[in-house]
């Protein structure tokens, strides 16, 4: 018994030595940040903030990060590496009615300090016949006030209307959604392409009328003769949909996030002996961290 709490002991004292170790080491580095000398003197300062890039809205954004089709949200966070993270929070076939509900229990005036740009895009389900078995169904006077409420929640919690893009739903290819749904074995689904016209033009007229950029992402698709093309189900996007999605999208989230540089010097700039001199914050350097 005496030799199993030795042991004990023994792997105690290690334990709190391993601890005590790393937080040595953690002061080594605190503490040439913290010499005056050195010229850096709040925490907060020793924190790198990263601005992000939110997206919000149902399975087209949820599908943002899908690799094989829906890209577009992985393109732009490609695009804005070590400039801003691409927060995806989509909510596949969720309507306005249900996302008005959550937008507050994931948005706060905390965590939307760091937030450059705000993209909103929903519709897609509010646009479904009254008579489906899914109840989806928005009425489009509602769909348009429950946009309203969300932008004017965000403008509440410290977003500026100039940080916030809302984009149209996209077309709607029945034909093709109808046969996706048979093989899936779901039921035929109640929509049409002109019920989802209406309602990205009440997105727009939403935008418009309060202050925000809009997106007309239907009337864009529509434009080329083969729209079809864009939509790999006849509802989400396809790869060529997801790579014209992103060119759309930037051309406006380009304009918002202009001013962001890139985090932290390039590794060829580090000094060698001292990376610290680089890689740590200066009076002379403040805000060149981006």
């Amino acid at each position: 018994m005496y030799k199993l709490r030795a042991h004990r002991l023994v792997t105690l004292t290690k334990l709190y030595s391993s601890l005590v170790f790393r937080k040595l080491q953690l002061y080594s580095v605190t503490s040439v940040y913290n010499n005056s000398s050195n010229g850096a003197t709040t925490m907060s300062e020793f924190n790198i903030v990263w601005p992000k890039v939110v997206l919000f809205g149902d399975s087209l954004t949820q599908n943002s990060f899908n690799v094989q089709d829906g890209f577009w949200g992985a393109l732009l966070a490609d695009k804005l590496q070590r400039k801003a993270d691409v927060i995806v929070r989509g909510f596949s076939g969720y309507n306005t009615r249900m996302s008005k509900i959550i937008l507050p229990r994931i948005f706060n005036s905390d965590n939307m300090k760091e937030v450059g740009c705000f993209v909103i895009c929903l519709g897609a389900n509010d646009a479904c016949g009254a008579t489906g078995a899914t109840r989806q169904h928005i009425p489009i006077e509602e769909y348009s006030e429950n946009l309203k409420e969300m932008i004017c929640y965000l403008k509440s919690i410290g977003l500026r209307f100039d940080q916030i893009i809302l984009m149209s739903p996209p077309p709607y290819d029945h034909e093709k959604y109808k046969a996706y749904c048979r093989d899936q074995g779901k039921e035929e689904p109640v929509k049409d392409n002109a019920t989802v016209k209406q309602y990205a033009e009440a997105s727009c007229q939403v935008a418009s009328s309060c202050g925000i950029e809009g997106i007309n992402l239907y009337a864009a698709m529509m434009q080329d003769v083969n729209w079809e093309k864009f939509l790999v189900d006849g509802l989400h996007f396809a790869s060529e949909g997801s790579l014209f999605v992103f060119n759309l999208l930037w051309f406006s989230i380009e304009k918002k996030v202009a001013h962001l540089q890139q985090i932290l010097p390039t590794w060829s700039d580090i000094n060698r002996e001292d990376p610290s001199k680089d890689l740590l914050p200066h009076k002379d350097s403040k805000g060149a961290e981006g």
